[in-house]
């Protein structure tokens, strides 16, 4: 980012633009269908927040679900989160048992910089 004078939230919408073309790809017209997104507090859960949101703008119906809750998230990861929900079509919620079920499921918890194993 520092080389290339890139800022992390422009990095950030151009990983969710890629992940949402695949899913694009892979389901076809997404208009009226769900995807959930499992998102954490760090940077790859930005990325999973403005992947929700550009899959909603498609068409689709997206669901984020906080899978850190109780960690604090890093500044544009809230941005992204933020950003996410405005947009009507993406439901947030915590409780799986209440939430149609989607079409495809994008893990966008952990990323390269998770430095532990992950726990429970």
């Amino acid at each position: 980012m520092e080389r290339h004078g890139v800022e992390s939230g422009e990095l950030m919408l151009r990983a969710a633009k890629g992940l949402t073309d695949e899913l694009c790809a892979l389901l076809g017209d997404v208009h009226g269908k769900t995807c959930a997104f499992a998102c954490g507090s760090g940077g790859n859960g930005g990325d999973g927040y403005a992947a929700a949101r550009i899959f909603a703008e498609k068409g689709g119906r997206a669901i984020v679900l906080d899978a850190l809750p109780d960690l604090p998230r890093r500044q544009d990861a809230e941005q992204m989160r933020l950003w996410a929900l405005e947009h009507p079509n993406v439901w947030h919620g915590t409780d799986f048992s209440t939430m149609p079920r989607p079409a495809a499921w994008v893990d966008a918890v952990f990323g390269i910089g998770l430095n532990r194993s992950p726990s429970d």
